[in-house]
């Protein structure tokens, strides 16, 4: 995701989270790496390349940001085209990137979650019960899509692969977010298929007749176990 972004991205980027697990190389843009107390970290990639006096200044600055909530304010303050999130944790980070989202600005966040569902579950749950009609509504038209992620050993040993599940926001998925339909969005997205979508059971079905996982795996992985038993089993 960073590659991709700093390789294709036209505008301007922030990149705010919590550890450096990705060194964005200068391709478009110049790039700015700065310290945020607390270990955190912001990317920002400008228009011009970083010189030496930028870097200097920032050792004397010492942070730039305290936290994710004041790194998106900030964000939100110049002229952003992407804002990513490493993970949104708190209810501050989650309206704000919402409000980025209506503002016009690509918000591309992180959620510690298994599927599409449980992620959109996720961010209207971080907010009262009085407001989560509101927040369905407003995520409802802003969200572009899901894509979730999970690691599975391969069956040569050879480290992990990924399985990914992608949720496309066509408009009946955005009516059953609205709507609090949750449970019909994999029914959707099974039927969705030539739009792109892929849930996690037919992307770890779609390793496994790859033979780069075993049916123990597959079936572990699972969002519907007993389903997929009977489907390795046929094989």
């Amino acid at each position: 995701e960073p590659a991709f972004v700093s390789s294709y991205a036209v505008g301007n980027l922030t990149k705010i989270t919590d550890s450096i697990a990705h060194v964005m190389t200068q391709t478009k843009k110049g790039i700015k790496e700065k310290e945020i107390k607390g270990d955190c970290l912001a990317l920002f990639v400008t228009a011009g390349i970083p010189t030496a006096e930028d870097y200097r200044k920032d050792v004397v600055n010492g942070i730039d940001s305290r936290s994710y909530e004041a790194g998106l304010k900030a964000a939100l303050k110049q002229d952003m085209d992407v804002i990513l999130i490493s993970e949104m944790e708190d209810l501050d980070t989650v309206s704000l990137a919402l409000t980025a989202a209506e503002m016009g600005h690509l918000v591309i966040a992180a959620l510690p979650t298994q599927n599409a569902v449980t992620s959109i579950e996720r961010i209207v749950e971080c907010f009262q019960d009085h407001r989560q009609h509101q927040i369905r509504s407003q995520l409802s038209d802003v969200l572009a899509g899901v894509i979730s992620q999970q690691l599975l050993p391969r069956l040569d040993g050879g480290g992990r692969v990924a399985a990914f599940e992608v949720l496309l926001a066509n408009q009946e998925i955005k009516s059953l977010i609205k709507e609090q339909k949750y449970f019909q969005i994999p029914s959707v997205m099974r039927s969705c298929r030539k739009e792109g979508m892929v849930s996690m059971d037919d992307a770890v079905y779609g390793l496994y007749m790859k033979s780069m996982i075993d049916s123990d795996t597959a079936v572990c992985y699972a969002q519907d176990g007993v389903g997929m038993r009977q489907k390795v089993q046929l094989f």
